[in-house]
């Protein structure tokens, strides 16, 4: 009778050991929902952040093309007007 007592409990205690152990088995699957759930919000920050710096790159060189069209334009317009106060002269030259 004593060794059915003794297995008697070691059945128990067993089955609260497998008890204990699935309720560990959830609580981790819960630590992996949330680390996943955090993964995905900082990789969607990161793609986020990085879509912003290219934005912020692709004005930046826009502008600077901008600005590099608008000095070659002022400097043809320059030597234009260079040109024509140039024959001005000539032809003030020519009359006086």
């Amino acid at each position: 009778m004593a060794d059915l007592l003794e297995t008697f409990e070691k059945v128990k205690n067993h089955e609260e050991r497998i008890l204990i152990l699935e309720e560990n088995d959830l609580k981790h699957e819960e630590r992996i929902r949330t680390v996943e759930g955090n993964y995905t919000n900082l990789e969607n920050t990161i793609l986020k952040s990085h879509q912003s710096h290219q934005d912020f790159f692709r004005d930046t060189l826009s502008k600077q093309w901008d600005l590099i069209k608008a000095r070659d334009e002022s400097k043809d317009n320059d030597r234009k007007r260079g040109h024509e106060i140039a024959l001005t002269d000539q032809e003030i030259k020519k009359t006086n």
